[in-house]
């Protein structure tokens, strides 16, 4: 009887409804803004699709099915505009493109059909391709992943030490979209208290 959750952070409530992006595409009725799947991937429904495809019930992944677990991959990529390689979470159309150009020599679009960007990137292109009859080209990319692509492995933000309990993961870096956010404290947050596992839900135990 285990119930997936999804927990929604500040930054989701401050993004715009695809329904608001459609509208401002057609009254815009700009090419370069209709057609760039950047406005619509940064809408509050796009994150919905991309968080429920990391549920396995819903990919028929795990004990739901055949498919394998969807996951979200790291790409190493050269950036021209900076002169230099890049290693970045593939989010956003761009990079989602250059991950679809790795050429995989082992299971060709094994990677592909496991990347949750690229799989809800494919519902968002046919919902818009709806809507505008046209296909959102727009971002283009003209590099590939400079090796293959990976599963990062995911740190723990907090650690167990058998002397002083659970304490913070000093290895684990900042994430950058949640700092103006989330502001650095002047004090120092003690954890000192925890729920009772019988006040939380299965999941999280």
């Amino acid at each position: 009887n285990q119930i997936a959750t999804i927990n929604f952070c500040r930054p989701f409530f401050t993004k715009p409804t695809i329904s608001a992006v459609i509208a401002n595409a057609r009254r815009l009725n700009n090419p370069r803004y209709k057609f760039n799947l950047d406005h619509y991937a940064e809408t509050t429904s796009f994150t919905v699709i991309h968080e429920l495809l990391h549920i396995n019930w819903v990919h028929k992944s795990g004990r739901y099915g055949s498919n394998k677990q969807v996951e979200d991959y790291k790409i190493e990529y050269w950036d021209d505009r900076e002169g230099r390689y890049r290693i970045k979470d593939v989010y956003g159309p761009k990079r989602a493109k250059i991950l679809a150009r790795y050429r995989d020599p082992i299971d060709l679009g094994q990677i592909i059909a496991r990347s949750d960007e690229n799989l809800g990137l494919y519902a968002l292109v046919k919902f818009i391709q709806a809507k505008f009859g046209a296909y959102p080209h727009l971002p283009l990319v003209n590099t590939d992943p400079h090796r293959r692509p990976w599963i990062p492995l995911v740190d723990s933000e907090f650690l167990v030490n058998k002397t002083s309990g659970i304490v913070a993961n000093s290895s684990v870096p900042d994430d950058p979209a949640f700092v103006d956010f989330f502001p650095a404290e002047t004090n120092t947050i003690v954890i000192d208290k925890f729920f009772p596992d019988s006040d939380l839900l299965a999941d999280y135990i």
